[in-house]
């Protein structure tokens, strides 16, 4: 996640890293299976590669759980508030500098119900 502008007025950017470099070699084989699938209407008609590049860097998503992105300490502080940014705190397992071994529902719970007791509590 990236803001858009300094002053927080434009749009919040998803950016997949894994998918920012160029294919290896076994490429043509994953574009002419998902040429199968847009026969199925399951991707873009089209099949430049450009258009199917473009279609898998904005459809596809992680199914693991994202930790470490907002890490506490660098990103935000001991409050959970973004270091340079006013009136802005992340809640979420992006804090945790590592990914715990269980679910991370619990952990999620915590920080959020955490962040509620900060954002409550008057500034000291």
């Amino acid at each position: 996640m990236r803001l858009g502008l300094r002053d927080g007025t434009g749009a919040p950017a998803r950016r997949a890293p894994r998918l920012s470099a160029p294919w290896p070699s076994g490429r043509r084989h994953q574009l002419d299976e998902l040429r199968g699938a847009a026969n199925a209407g399951l991707a873009p008609a089209s099949d430049s590669d450009q258009d199917i590049d473009e279609y898998i860097r904005t459809q596809s998503f992680s199914f693991y759980h994202p930790s470490g992105t907002c890490m506490m300490g660098k990103v935000v502080d001991h409050e959970l508030r973004v270091r340079g940014l006013d009136n802005v705190r992340v809640a979420d397992t992006s804090i945790m500098p590592t990914l715990v071994t269980g679910n991370t529902n619990a952990p999620a719970i915590m920080i959020g119900e955490k962040a509620a007791t900060f954002i409550r509590t008057p500034v000291r």
